[in-house]
């Protein structure tokens, strides 16, 4: 998890990212998993987006990674996991069981059940391997020639775009309007990018396919975040005096971060870039858009 406002030295059941990071915790010990909270230790320039932040971060982490280590979740302080009685493992052994996971994949995403055409990056799953860090590599070197980082979530724009260039994000009148997305790098070496990801469908407006394993509350409204991080944490048993014994092992969890430098795209690159990727379709034409995606996939909606 990533945070920058400050966590509580007690119980508080008013900041649902305090209740959230003690929830994940508490699953990551469950299971003898590593749990990291970074906490960004400076701003940026005004020229890039907080959001961007998980990018360089999840790359370094995969640069240091234990060798044990076969799978990264990441999860935005709205969310936290729900089912404590299946392990990671289990879970994506579960996922895939009709479907074989493609081996090349880095990442399990799912799309935006909010915007339309995106894929989301407020949880997703990336593989402590070769093909996890192509993936984030390319993601992390596409922002330096995009002056969408300007923008909040323009980092899922462009995700969108190195999957599926030119096919969804970008050729979208609103997302451009939204994100300012530009080209985004498309490949890896001499491998595309498409098949180092597998991109879920949601079901229903809040990332349901994820199932019952993980809550995200990032749609919902800021009373209902408090609740239902509070319900968990009553089922988990961790509230009041059993949540401040625990907070000592919260605590030893984050990790100040230190920003790394960021370079802006040259404006006159932008505007080429800009003219080429500035191609109106309309609304009504982004499900067929969509399913053509899926068509190359080999998927379907059913």
């Amino acid at each position: 998890m990533m945070e920058k406002r400050p966590m509580d030295t007690s119980f508080n059941q008013k900041s649902f990212w305090s209740m959230n990071a003690m929830i994940n915790k508490a699953y990551a010990d469950k299971w003898g998993y590593r749990f990291t909270l970074a906490k960004p230790e400076a701003m940026l320039s005004s020229h890039v987006a907080e959001s961007w932040y998980r990018v360089p971060w999840l790359q370094e982490r995969l640069r240091s990674k234990n060798a044990a280590c076969g799978w990264m979740l990441y999860m935005d302080s709205t969310a936290f996991v729900q089912n404590h009685q299946v392990s990671l493992s289990r879970y994506l052994d579960d996922l895939f069981k009709d479907q074989p996971m493609n081996l090349r994949t880095g990442g399990i995403f799912q799309w935006d059940a909010r915007r339309s055409g995106m894929v989301s990056d407020k949880i997703f799953f990336i593989q402590a391997n070769g093909h996890g860090e192509e993936l984030m590599n390319a993601w992390r070197s596409s922002s330096s020639e995009d002056e969408a980082m300007s923008f909040e979530a323009a980092e899922q724009g462009t995700l969108t775009e190195l999957l599926f260039p030119g096919k969804v994000a970008t050729r979208s009148a609103k997302a451009m309007k939204l994100f300012q997305v530009s080209h985004a790098k498309i490949h890896v070496g001499s491998e595309q990018l498409r098949g180092k990801a597998t991109v879920l469908f949601s079901a229903g407006t809040e990332g349901q396919c994820w199932g019952d394993f993980i809550q995200d509350t990032s749609l919902a409204p800021e009373a209902v975040k408090k609740k239902r991080s509070l319900e968990q944490l009553r089922r988990i048993g961790l509230v009041g005096a059993r949540f401040n014994e625990r907070l000592p092992a919260l605590s030893a969890a984050m990790r100040g971060w230190k920003v790394p430098t960021w370079t802006a795209g040259m404006a006159g690159h932008q505007a080429l870039i800009s003219q080429k990727v500035k191609v109106q379709v309309k609304e009504e034409n982004l499900e067929a858009e969509e399913k053509e995606i899926l068509a190359e996939l080999g998927e379907s909606e059913e």
